[in-house]
Order: structure tokens, then C-alpha cells, then sequence
């Protein structure tokens, strides 16, 4: 694995829920500068040709998964949606992180849309994701060894199993349905929390992408 992105994944993997805030926070500010700044650039100048959300093909499922850090706080948390090819909602999900950097919010974002969806059945699934940093992580994960920290080896794991995953770098504009629940997600209690019913936050959002979505066909 590339020695920088083998330091960033550390990183993703260590933090926890600080005994002395004051260290911590002065820890993550030096990991969030590193994280956010390749961030702000994919959000800002990527696929400036299809901003709107895209439905999944026919006989798919699609994840969107996003994360958010609290500026003034410093909490993170993570948070995605799973819809039909009708856009529907089937599943949502929080996940409210303690203290992390944006990437690694983005990264178990990703991580807990990948188990949602799995455990819900599913077998085939289109992954999206508005950090281009975190996608081409999870990509390089199809490829890599055996010498995986825990996270990287679950998610392999995931990667690994029966099932078809499309794991895709979008634009912000089309991922904002899982921008307002990650956003959510700092206000819910600490750890996993599964939504089965959509908060109203996100209906009008929902809407505008299941009005100006068309189903994804491969071949046209």
C-alpha cells in the first residue's frame, strides 16, 4: 500500500472518544488539515458534468454515505441512505463518531453503508461517496494483501464477499440526502443507529432527487 495513504488509514482507525479533550482536539486538528484540503477540492471541481443525483439500475439498490465534522466541536459522525430504483427510501442509518477527522468520518461512513446493506440482503449495490480520497481507499483495497489494520481488513472483508458493489465518486450537489443525515447524525447518542423511517429533514431533498433522477441504464 502506498506509505501515504498506509498513514492516513492509521489515523482513520485510531481515534476514539477522548479522556482529555484539549490533546485530542490539538491531534485532529494536524489530521483534519491533511484530510480536508483534498476534500474541499473533489467537492469543489469534480463532475461538473452530472451534478444530480442518479437513480440505481434496475435490480439494484444504491448507498449514498457522507461525513461530517462539527467545526466548533470538533465531533464527527457519518451517515447514509439506501434507496430503490424508484428512489424510495428502504434504510437509513447515523453514526455519531466522538471526535475523528473528515475522512475518517467519510470512511466509516462507507464501512456502515457497506454492512447495512448486506445485512438487509442485498446483492447488488451501487456505493456512493462525495470524498474522492475515500473512494480510491476503499478501491485499493480490492487489490491489497494480507497486511490490513482492522478497519481496511473488514471492509476487504466486505469487499471480498458474494455479492456485486460499484463504489462511486460523486459530486456534492448529488449526494445531499446523505450530507443532511451525516449532519444529523451530531446530535444522535454516541455509536450506530439504524433509521427505519426517513427524518423530515431529508424529504425535500429526497423529493428533488426522485423528480430529476432518471433510472441509470448501462447501455444507453
Amino acid at each position: 500500500m502506498v506509505p501515504g495513504i498506509k498513514s492516513i488509514w492509521h489515523d482513520v482507525e485510531d481515534f476514539q472518544i477522548p479522556n482529555e479533550v484539549h490533546r485530542v482536539i490539538l491531534y485532529h486538528t494536524k489530521v483534519h488539515d491533511e484530510a480536508w484540503r483534498p476534500n474541499e477540492e473533489d467537492r469543489g471541481t469534480s463532475c461538473d458534468n452530472d451534478k444530480a443525483w442518479r437513480k440505481p439500475m434496475l435490480g439494484w439498490i444504491k448507498v449514498n454515505t457522507d461525513g461530517a465534522v462539527c467545526r466548533s466541536s470538533r465531533k464527527a459522525g457519518c451517515g447514509g441512505i439506501i434507496r430503490d430504483n424508484y428512489g424510495n427510501w428502504i434504510k437509513g442509518f447515523v453514526s455519531n463518531l466522538g471526535y475523528a477527522s473528515v475522512l475518517s468520518a467519510e470512511i466509516w461512513g462507507i464501512y456502515h453503508g457497506l454492512v447495512t446493506a448486506w445485512n438487509l440482503g442485498f446483492r447488488k449495490v451501487e456505493l456512493e461517496s462525495d470524498s474522492s480520497q475515500a473512494i480510491k481507499m476503499i478501491q485499493m483495497l480490492r487489490e491489497a494483501g494480507s497486511n490490513l489494520r482492522p478497519l481496511q481488513h473488514k471492509i476487504s472483508c466486505l469487499l471480498a464477499s458474494d455479492w456485486e458493489v460499484k463504489a462511486t465518486h460523486i459530486p456534492r450537489n448529488a449526494n445531499g440526502c446523505a450530507n443532511t443525515i451525516a449532519k444529523h447524525s451530531l446530535a444522535s447518542s454516541i455509536g450506530f443507529n439504524m433509521l427505519d423511517n426517513h427524518p423530515s429533514v431529508v424529504v425535500s431533498v429526497m423529493l428533488r432527487d426522485a423528480n430529476n433522477s432518471i433510472i441509470h441504464d448501462p447501455v444507453g
